[in-house]
């Protein structure tokens, strides 16, 4: 089979010896005992690897010029990297997941979480490659914004929450309506013009599309996170970008640059308190602005950020206090003016 290797990259030859033992029946191995001999290695067989393991501390190159070398040739697209290293700096594996790395495992480890953690990545970029075959088949027959890819993706979400579908038509819906009301009422600073809306709110399906690879314990946990679930969960956001990046054969890249905005910026939040770069302000794309206040709502409404569900008054008294972070006095006020729309909306699509 194609993909099947396992590369392990350690200047620690005890280290490479424990990591083959734990995959050797499962998958072929090879070695690198530094970053330049990985280099070779995957510029040689990258087609060959399922995946690569790879420590951050060696001579002759470090992980970290291993991510930056596969970054730029692109291999990262095909070949997911779990960094498995000594450092329990959060610092460091912040910088290997903002380098591309899929996880990163600190040693020592236990033998059965990394082999189930491991598999489930390798899973996942099968399932990706596999993902971008349908996608190249089906672009001769679909043009500009594909609602086979929507479909697709959405499909595959519902697997875990059978609300996905109808979630994602109602913030897309509640998107389309609030970027409407600023286009009539508001000023022009956004750019917003009925092509850019419709965009935003056609993109607007994918926004939490990372939730794919995260623990189904996680999704819609509403008691208190430790801080590596919280951090697993809000990793959503890079991962999901990552699948929609692996969507580079469609034609329409607007799309997709779109897609990206509002996956990775929709939990960022007006005062400062989101995620992943603590944006402030008008900072924040209006795109994922308004993805973010369409999904808060339709989270409460729902019962998903809370685990119960808000009636239509508590969820935008909620909205207006700040109570998962602030929103721009626009924002606020649009969704007051117009609220019977939004209440509409999920009555509509409701269960």
């Amino acid at each position: 089979m194609k993909n099947n290797i396992v590369l392990i990259v350690d200047d620690v030859e005890i280290n490479r010896m424990m990591l083959a033992d734990l995959f050797s029946n499962d998958y072929g191995i090879m070695e690198a005992a530094n970053g330049e001999e990985a280099m070779t290695l995957i510029g040689e067989h990258y087609q060959e690897f399922a995946i690569v393991l790879l420590d951050i501390v060696m001579p002759e190159k470090d992980g970290y010029d291993v991510l930056d070398f596969m970054h730029f040739n692109r291999y990262l697209n095909d070949i997911p990297v779990v960094m498995i290293s000594a450092s329990e700096s959060e610092a460091a594996e912040i910088e290997c997941l903002k380098r591309g790395a899929s996880d990163f495992i600190i040693k020592p480890f236990n033998p059965n979480i990394v082999k189930q953690r491991v598999r489930n990545v390798i899973e996942l970029f099968r399932y990706k490659r596999s993902l971008e075959r349908i996608i190249s088949e089906q672009t001769e027959k679909f043009r500009g914004i594909t609602e086979f890819v929507i479909d697709v993706l959405v499909n595959v979400m519902q697997v875990k929450n059978s609300d996905t579908r109808r979630s994602t038509q109602r913030v897309r819906a509640y998107t389309r309506e609030v970027l409407n009301f600023i286009y009539d009422y508001c000023d022009e600073k956004y750019g917003l013009t009925p092509q850019k809306i419709e965009l935003i709110s056609a993109s607007s399906i994918l926004h939490d599309i990372g939730q794919l690879v995260i623990p189904e314990n996680l999704i819609g946990k509403t008691i208190q996170l430790t801080d590596e679930e919280r951090r697993t969960l809000e990793a959503h956001t890079s991962r999901g970008c990552q699948i929609i990046e692996s969507m580079n054969t469609l034609e329409n890249r607007e799309y997709i640059d779109m897609a990206l905005e509002i996956c990775r910026y929709h939990h960022e939040r007006w005062d400062g308190s989101g995620y992943p770069e603590k944006m402030v302000g008008d900072e924040i794309p209006i795109s994922a602005q308004v993805v973010g206040v369409a999904d808060t709502y339709d989270s409460l409404r729902s019962g998903v950020q809370t685990g119960r569900k808000y009636t239509h008054e508590e969820a935008l008294g909620s909205i207006e206090r700040g109570d998962f972070g602030m929103f721009s006095p626009v924002l606020v006020e649009s969704c007051k003016m117009m609220a019977d729309k939004l209440d509409e909306i999920y009555e509509q699509y409701k269960d």
